[in-house]
């Protein structure tokens, strides 16, 4: 039996973030394996590591994904988004063979540069692959996977820092990158990418496969599968353009404002505060004066991140973006200032050893509904309102604008929080969660189930 359109989209998206999940493991190693590298148990010869290596560990990540968002961005639009992302995985097979044969922190810290190479290529291709492949009404879903299975990844990435030989989650790690690479190839290009490059028939197939549609007995293609197809190929923002991106294309008022929503959203998946509370889940967890096993508790935590990535999927389509982008930034809000508050209680002498479960309680609501909407939404709705033709760069000029800033804030995250207390940083965040509710409630358009047209219609305030 022919598998329908939308399970061949969902496997395809599914197959294209089994490399998202290296992203997540790559984060969420970080948190029990830090500890035991600066301990006297550290696995490395050379001894254990400062703080300050420690911190460098946590950080390259997010500098290398600067480098890497720029590169396979660019190459994106030369060799298309389906081979740019198969060579995005090639990173993540060189930081964790390196690992493997770690001796001191210098081969932890070119790991990690390679790690976010291959990070930054998941995080600029991955989106706009999946946007051009699925139909109007479970693009949201499809985008959606990506921080799901980042959440896993954060999950797997801690569970085996925790409980297996730090020599040994390198291999289980490549056993499953070996499944991505063994599948993804056999998935076809996108077809918006291919008439972006003129090849109509080509294009004309990759989206039958990504439909499912077959010709009936008198050898016509379904009229839904004519109607998408033309749209597609009479789209002003597809046809009749050149290749080269010049200033004239970023003029128009849509375009600006589609500009300006993309950048706001981006910066808050790390001004939010999700990535330092999430390389240093443990430490934080402490630092609350919580009783709990501190590896276990970032588990947990982990897991609550992963339940909010599954609510993003269920509900993306049935809620709208925007909707979900207001429960997300306020509900995130109100968990950071309990967070903040703790905090603050403890640094003026008060004991919260009573309180472990409240702190644990507030960190974890805080990941759910930032992985609902904050985190997972983002991408998607860029790859929605930007034009075609300049998804590739704009969002590749963002990435690298992201990885900058969330350097900057995991590097210096628990300096700043030694210096000024732990309270200060959730405060910060907290502001930041409280600025996007205002500002998605007051200038993002909903984008559920519209087409670029449409949607550009609603960016213009005009009713589709």
């Amino acid at each position: 039996m022919l598998l329908g359109g939308k399970a061949r989209q969902f496997i395809a998206a599914s197959s294209a973030n089994l490399a998202t999940m290296m992203y997540g493991i790559s984060v969420g190693w970080v948190s029990p394996s830090i500890p035991l590298l600066m301990s006297e148990e550290t696995p490395l010869p050379s001894g254990p590591l400062s703080k300050t290596e420690a911190s460098l560990i946590s950080a390259l990540l997010y500098m290398a994904g600067m480098v890497g968002s720029l590169s396979f961005g660019w190459l994106a639009d030369r060799i298309g988004r389906k081979w740019a992302l198969f060579a995005g995985t090639c990173p993540h097979i060189i930081a964790f063979l390196l690992i493997i044969f770690a001796q001191d922190v210098n081969w932890l810290y070119v790991s990690r540069v390679f790690s976010g190479l291959g990070c930054g290529a998941l995080f600029v291709v991955l989106p706009i692959y999946v946007s051009e492949i699925s139909e109007d009404k479970v693009r949201g879903t499809l985008g959606a996977i990506f921080c799901n299975m980042v959440s896993i990844g954060i999950v797997v990435g801690r569970c085996l820092g925790s409980y297996l030989d730090f020599y040994v989650v390198p291999y289980v790690v490549l056993c499953l990158l070996a499944v991505f690479v063994l599948t993804f190839p056999f998935f076809p290009e996108t077809p918006q990418y291919l008439l972006l490059k003129r090849r109509e028939s080509k294009a004309e197939k990759s989206l039958k496969r990504f439909r499912g549609a077959k010709r009936d007995v008198n050898g016509k293609m379904p009229e839904k599968f004519e109607t998408e197809f033309e749209a597609l190929k009479n789209s002003p923002t597809l046809t009749n353009q050149s290749n080269s991106v010049s200033w004239e294309d970023f003029k128009p008022y849509t375009t600006k404002k589609a500009i300006f929503i993309s950048l706001v959203l981006i910066s808050g998946r790390s001004i939010c505060g999700v990535l330092p509370l999430d390389n240093y889940t443990a430490s934080v967890l402490r630092e609350s004066g919580s009783t709990w096993d501190a590896n276990l508790g970032a588990i947990i935590v982990g897991l609550f991140e992963l339940l909010g990535s599954n609510l993003a999927i269920v509900f993306v389509e049935r809620w709208g973006r925007r909707t979900i982008l207001i429960v997300s930034s306020l509900g995130s809000a109100f968990c950071l200032s309990i967070m903040g508050a703790l905090f603050l209680l403890r640094s003026v002498g008060v004991d919260m050893s009573a309180y472990g479960w409240l702190s644990v309680a507030a960190f974890s609501g805080q990941m759910t509904l930032a992985a609902i909407g904050i985190v997972a939404i983002p991408f998607s709705v860029s790859a929605e309102i930007l034009p075609p033709k300049l998804r590739g760069i704009v969002c590749t000029g963002f990435l690298m604008f992201y990885w900058v800033l969330t350097f900057v804030i995991v590097n210096f995250f628990l300096l700043f929080a030694e210096v000024c207390g732990m309270y200060t940083p959730m405060w910060c965040f907290t502001g930041w969660c409280l600025f996007e509710f205002i500002f998605v409630y007051l200038y993002l358009p909903e984008t559920k189930g519209k087409n670029f047209e449409e949607i550009v219609l609603a960016l213009q305030g005009k009713e589709t």
